[in-house]
């Protein structure tokens, strides 16, 4: 088999699927990798001990703006894909989305044993949540392209 055959299987809708791109680009698969995502920081902020080696000074509010900056991106893409889906309003949307998920992360916290809620981490969340939103704006890679495969579902 040449690689004009390989070429012509690879760009067929059916090899797309079995690779798993059309799932994985889908903007419902995006919803429930964000629901698991939140599960992962929520199961996270339920320790009362996180074994992390301190390393620098900010090392905390960095995992936070990480954390939160990856719930950003799949909050942006599990929008469905529409004309209005790339504006600034969409980041504004995101970041609101994962302050208000901070929020209740940071309420969660002052119910776990020797965990406190902490403005500064809501803040270092909004941070991450809003360059979550900036990178998937800018990073046009990670948008979903082909809203005709996901208009009948």
């Amino acid at each position: 088999m040449g690689f004009s055959s390989l070429k012509a299987i690879a760009g067929t809708r059916f090899t797309r699927q079995v690779i798993g791109m059309e799932i994985i680009n889908h903007y419902r698969t995006n919803r429930v990798l964000a629901l698991a995502w939140i599960m992962v920081i929520f199961w996270l902020s339920s320790k009362s001990d996180l074994p992390a080696p301190s390393v620098f000074p900010a090392q905390d509010k960095l995992a936070h703006i990480i954390a939160f900056a990856v719930l950003g991106i799949l909050f942006g893409r599990s929008f469905k894909p529409g004309e209005k889906s790339l504006s600034f309003k969409r980041i504004l949307l995101i970041t609101m989305m994962v302050t208000v998920y901070g929020g209740l992360d940071e309420t969660h916290q002052m119910f776990v044993p020797n965990r406190c809620a902490s403005i500064g981490d809501l803040i270092a969340d909004t941070v991450g949540g809003f360059l979550g939103g900036v990178v998937f704006y800018y990073l046009p890679m990670l948008h979903i392209h082909s809203p005709q495969y996901y208009d009948s579902g």
